[in-house]
């Protein structure tokens, strides 16, 4: 958090995209999804996720999946110099571009005042800013469009602000809702603002959230509370969110 506001780090070279290493070619299989959902609570458990302990050098083809996220996480530490505390694992695996090539998972830490730099030079970003520039390179034709027609409808609005208050022109138009929201689109089609909003609010973990109570959760094996908390998860989904999602890829 900054005096303006929620902000993250990128890298200096590319404002547009998070900090980004590559895992693997293809996307990971049921069983490699679900212990990526494992991950924090083993280390709530344990106070490590269980990575592999020798990541020695195994050519690509031979290194296990486990193995080279660990890698990976491991090469992203060093890039931005915070370490990884937590894996946003509550919703699915996201879709980054228009194209669907590129695919990721989230790897989250509260970075502090003062740290010591990474490898790769590293600034803060605020979020609006930077998720603006992220959607328009890589949603160009579904984001713009979006964006144009919302500064459009804002400033429809605004225009005949007089002789009504900016609360009166509010109260109005949600008494008479558009039924094409394209703020609510906008939000269907970001990754920032569900992840941004849950690190400043709950930071709870998909077992945390879903897996009950902690007496219920401590009685049961890592893999056997996994699948506990996606199969509840998975009943309190909104159909319609989903639904919708599925139309905009």
């Amino acid at each position: 958090m900054t005096s303006e506001g929620p902000a993250l780090l990128v890298p200096e070279g590319n404002r547009h995209l998070p900090p980004l290493v590559k895992v693997c070619n293809e996307l990971p299989t049921l069983i490699q999804w679900r212990w990526i959902q494992s991950l924090n609570e083993r280390k709530r458990r344990t106070q490590s996720f269980g990575f592999p302990a020798d990541l020695g050098d195994i050519p690509e083809e031979f290194e296990t999946f486990e193995g080279a996220f660990a890698r990976a996480t491991r090469h992203l530490e060093d890039a931005i110099g915070v370490p990884i505390t937590q894996f946003y694992d509550l919703d699915d695996i996201v879709i980054l571009d228009e194209a669907q090539t590129t695919r990721a998972i989230f790897a989250v830490s509260m970075c502090p005042i003062s740290f010591k730099p990474g490898k790769v030079p590293m600034v803060l970003q605020h979020s609006e800013t930077f998720e603006h520039a992220l959607m328009s390179v890589l949603w160009p034709r579904l984001y713009r469009s979006l964006y144009s027609e919302k500064f459009t409808r804002a400033a429809r609005t605004y225009t005949n602000l007089q002789p009504f208050a900016a609360d009166e022109i509010l109260r109005l138009r949600s008494d008479n809702a558009d039924p094409f929201d394209v703020e609510k689109f906008m939000m269907t089609l970001s990754w920032l603002r569900p992840i941004s909003s849950w690190f400043r609010s709950e930071r709870s973990s998909l077992v945390e959230k879903f897996g009950g109570d902690e007496d219920f959760i401590n009685s049961r094996s890592v893999d056997e509370i996994v699948d506990v908390a996606v199969a509840n998860c998975a009943a309190e989904q909104d159909i319609n969110l989903k639904n919708m999602q599925s139309l905009l890829y």
